[in-house]
């Protein structure tokens, strides 16, 4: 602008310089309005072209600055989908051997019922055939005092035949010892 202000005044002094005629004056001072008007209509139409360029530009960094954003938070929401799965996946293992471990835990639990049933059962039958082996028992009991019995009667019966044994060879020889031809 300053530019069109210093060829303005540079136009003034030439035609003030410059003897003419009124007309002639008349026609420069428009000629020199015309061009003044001309250069900032040029100035003007280059601020606006200028302006829009600027506009332009402004909006064009916008549009990166929210394509970035939106980048950004794009990025963001599939870092965080991402993290979500991995949490997910990893409770669905955290689940998964929970649910393992139950089951073994059941299964063992299983086991030990059966196992408790089985004895129950087995001391039922026991107790029902109790009687089979007291008599057993006391079968066994009399066995063994029969033999023992058995063993005092014999030790008794030989003491007794020893005894026996020994009084008659003591009466034979004492007969013997009293007869007549001794």
């Amino acid at each position: 602008m300053k530019k069109h202000i210093n060829a303005t005044l540079a136009a003034m002094a030439v035609l003030l310089a410059v003897p003419a005629q009124a007309d002639d004056l008349q026609a420069q001072l428009m000629a020199v309005a015309q061009a003044e008007q001309d250069g900032q209509a040029r100035e003007a139409a280059k601020q606006a072209a200028d302006e829009m360029a600027r506009q332009k530009a402004a909006k064009a960094a916008a549009a990166e600055r929210k394509r970035q954003i939106s980048a950004a938070a794009a990025a963001k929401k599939a870092k965080a989908a991402q993290q979500a799965a991995v949490a997910q996946a990893k409770e669905q293992e955290r689940r998964t051997d929970k649910k393992r471990a139950q089951d073994y835990e059941d299964k063992l639990r299983e086991l030990e019922l059966m196992k408790a049933q089985l004895e129950l059962e087995r001391m039922k039958k026991r107790v029902g055939r109790e009687d089979d082996y007291i008599d057993q028992e006391l079968k066994r009991e009399s066995a063994r005092t029969d033999v023992i019995q058995s063993e005092a009667d014999a030790t008794r019966d030989v003491a007794t035949g020893t005894r026996d044994l020994l009084s008659s060879e003591g009466k034979a020889r004492e007969e013997e010892a009293s007869g007549w031809f001794n």
